[in-house]
């Protein structure tokens, strides 16, 4: 990173400091035989043009290595690289048993060298398929703490990738729902999933227009799409006590970051004057590698047996 500033740095200076010669240079002069042009390095040393250089090579030699490092051309070597980001042995599993190039589909690979950035660290967007860079994917399953048993509703459900992960982690027979504004992806995620054992999946097609008077309320809610200040506070009244949200939420300043929300209740010493429903509170954690908080989710559920989805009441 050091040597990229200072090489921009040097950049800076050579065009600041002899802008007239370089018109010169660039454009009659020469050509008209006025004197030989300048050099590339302007009037700088040549000791300073050669570091210079040198630096130059390292940064673009650098940029090359990691670009690198990000590609891979198959589902094994994505996982082999992306273990090394995995701090949870049962999310490492889940990557290991969920092929992403499956989800993306021969149809939405075009073009040359799309299998290589379908299993790449990096986002892909190919046909009607855009999914977000898998180390991304990492963070938020390790933020999400699922285990079977638990409700989750997967907001922007895309290709079916993400619930695939999740439901690995899940367990089949989890309440487990997940909604796409986007028809033909909906359909498209449908087949997938199904066609990996996991047609219990419900896929709406629909946006984040839900009616929170006659949905349930989740232990879990991925939000795989930016989120607006509303939306986001959609999500928390959609969580249960205890519940954790996780998403790219705006924030106060109107930005949006990937953070991690816990739903808590306030608790009252004393009645408030007139009945009122619990007032709802969020903590907000801004980093999704760890968390501090010691709230808990409901006790998982029996899963021995599959049992009908509650209602989701998408708009």
């Amino acid at each position: 990173m050091n040597h990229d500033d200072e090489a921009q740095d040097g950049e800076e200076e050579v065009h600041t400091d002899n802008e007239d010669e370089a018109e010169v240079s660039d454009g009659d002069g020469e050509e008209e035989g006025d004197g030989p042009g300048v050099p590339p390095f302007g009037t700088m040393d040549p000791a300073e043009g050669a570091l210079f250089l040198q630096l130059l090579l390292q940064s673009l030699g650098q940029s090359a290595r990691d670009e690198r490092d990000e590609r891979a051309s198959s589902h094994d070597e994505l996982v082999g690289r992306l273990s090394k980001q995995i701090s949870e042995e049962a999310v490492g599993a889940a990557f290991d048993a969920i092929d992403r190039g499956y989800f993306v589909g021969e149809e939405n690979m075009l073009g040359e060298g799309a299998k290589e950035m379908v299993y790449s660290d990096r986002p892909y967007r190919g046909g009607i398929v855009h999914l977000s860079a898998p180390s991304i994917y990492v963070q938020a399953l390790e933020a999400l703490e699922l285990r079977p048993g638990l409700s989750f509703l997967n907001i922007g459900s895309g290709t079916g990738y993400f619930s695939a992960l999740a439901a690995h982690l899940l367990g089949p027979h989890a309440c487990h729902h997940a909604v796409e504004v986007k028809g033909p992806l909906a359909d498209h995620s449908r087949r997938k999933l199904s066609g990996v054992g996991l047609a219990s999946v419900s896929v709406h097609h629909g946006s984040l227009q839900i009616d929170c008077v006659q949905s349930m309320r989740f232990d879990r809610i991925w939000v795989g799409a930016g989120a607006t200040a509303d939306e986001r506070a959609l999500c928390v009244t959609l969580l249960r006590e205890g519940g954790i949200a996780v998403g790219p939420f705006e924030n106060a300043r109107g930005a949006q970051a990937l953070e991690k929300l816990v739903r808590i209740e306030t608790v009252f010493d004393e009645p408030p004057a007139a009945p009122t429903a619990p007032e709802a509170a969020v903590e907000t954690h801004t980093s999704t590698h760890t968390s501090t908080d010691t709230h808990t989710a409901p006790e998982a559920a029996d899963e021995t047996a599959p049992a009908p989805a509650p209602p989701l009441a998408v708009v």
